[in-house]
């Protein structure tokens, strides 16, 4: 039966909200599930690390291939049965080596994102893409945020374990709906490795790619990094601590779904993620001058409010330039090089603060945050130049 527009894009929508629902609904609490089965930190970290490193090795060459041959949808159903077994792993995983494994396949399957991405855009006209992605990550955002809802009363009832089944059975019914995706296909000979690689040494790319990578290494070195120990000196329980991420994830949730119409039509999404970047790096500064609990959550909010907007904003800038049959290439170079962000926020934040203490590392990564909206003002004087050097 031949779907309509609107029950494609509603199913895609659900299909990604499920996704990255069971993608997150154990992250807050499988350091501490490794630390059951382990004493080593280096394991740990190497567990940990396994997901970042599996998305830098396998988004470019996902990204490639799929635009190579044309198929997306293959990509993203192997994507959602990699999560379902990766789910189930970890539930019966009996020591940390397995952790790592498993760490390692749900991070191959985060990388099929590359694809689910332009596999949607390509639902649209190329004028309406960025709004229709801003609201894809939104998708994701939303499901981030319910799965940090259901699975804080599931650990507190049934423990650490019941969060991988949760996480299963939102993989189980992302997998289902990846079977009714329709996907365009054109009837052309495949693409030259040689093109396709071309695409990732555009400035485009390179540009977006490099604001992108600032965003990541703040939100990663603050919010999903030392945050918590920020609302630890002001007095909040470590019970709490889940709810720093829940907050900022609500924050750039909600306004990702807004900002389309309030901003992107009025002000251009460029301009828009300019001011969302600055905005950012502004709420990494000021972090550690937070005198109450309170004053620290509002903060947070409005940062997770930038930071999620602009990401959503720049999944949808990253291919605007290019054809159909080159998208998802475009999108496998941004995508691995912002992982580069998660992997240096928190190195860099936890030498600054070796340093200098708590506050010195936020003050760092602020600054350097800084270093993005000053890229996207350049992307805006030169941005007519950068279009056409890439047709």
């Amino acid at each position: 039966m031949k779907l309509s527009q609107n029950a494609r894009i509603v199913l895609y929508g659900t299909m990604t909200l499920f996704f990255w629902f069971a993608l997150y609904a154990f992250v807050p609490y499988l350091s501490t599930h490794a630390y059951s089965m382990t004493s080593n930190t280096a394991l740990i970290g190497t567990m940990l690390g396994a997901y970042g490193w599996a998305q830098i090795l396998f988004r470019i060459p996902i990204g490639v291939i799929s635009d190579r041959y044309n198929n997306r949808r293959f990509f993203i159903q192997i994507g959602c049965a990699l999560l379902l077994v990766s789910t189930l792993g970890f539930y019966f995983s009996s020591n940390v080596y397995w952790l790592i494994f498993f760490r390692a396949v749900s991070g191959i399957s985060a990388a099929v994102w590359v694809v689910m991405s332009v596999l949607f855009g390509g639902y649209f006209a190329p004028e309406y893409r960025v709004k229709a992605l801003t609201i894809l990550n939104a998708c994701n955002l939303f499901g981030q945020m319910i799965a940090s809802l259901i699975v804080i009363p599931a650990t507190a009832k049934y423990g650490i374990s019941s969060t991988f089944l949760i996480a299963a059975a939102g993989g189980f019914i992302a997998l289902l709906i990846s079977f009714t995706l329709e996907e365009k296909k054109f009837d052309r000979k495949p693409l030259s490795l040689k093109s396709l690689l071309a695409v990732g040494r555009s400035k485009w790319v390179l540009m977006i790619s490099a604001m992108c990578i600032l965003s990541q290494l703040m939100f990663f070195a603050t919010t999903s990094g030392f945050t918590p120990q920020l609302a630890l000196a002001l007095g909040s329980a470590p019970s709490t601590l889940g709810w720093i991420q829940l907050i900022s994830t609500a924050g750039g949730a909600a306004f990702s779904f807004l900002s389309p119409r309030l901003f992107v039509d009025r002000f251009g999404a460029l301009n828009t993620v300019v001011v969302l970047l600055a905005l950012q790096a502004v709420t990494c500064l000021i972090q550690p001058l937070a005198g109450t609990l309170n004053l620290l959550l509002l903060i947070v909010f409005v940062n997770g409010l930038a930071r999620g907007t602009a990401v959503s904003l720049m999944l949808g800038l990253i291919t605007m330039p290019f054809p159909y049959e080159k998208q998802a290439a475009a999108m496998g170079f941004y995508q691995a090089f912002y992982a580069l962000g998660i992997t240096l926020g928190p190195t860099i934040a936890g030498a600054a603060m070796k340093i200098g203490g708590l506050a010195r590392g936020f003050y760092v990564v602020g600054l350097l945050g800084l270093i993005a909206p000053v890229i996207g003002v350049f992307l805006i004087r030169e941005k007519k130049a950068l279009l056409e050097a890439v047709e």
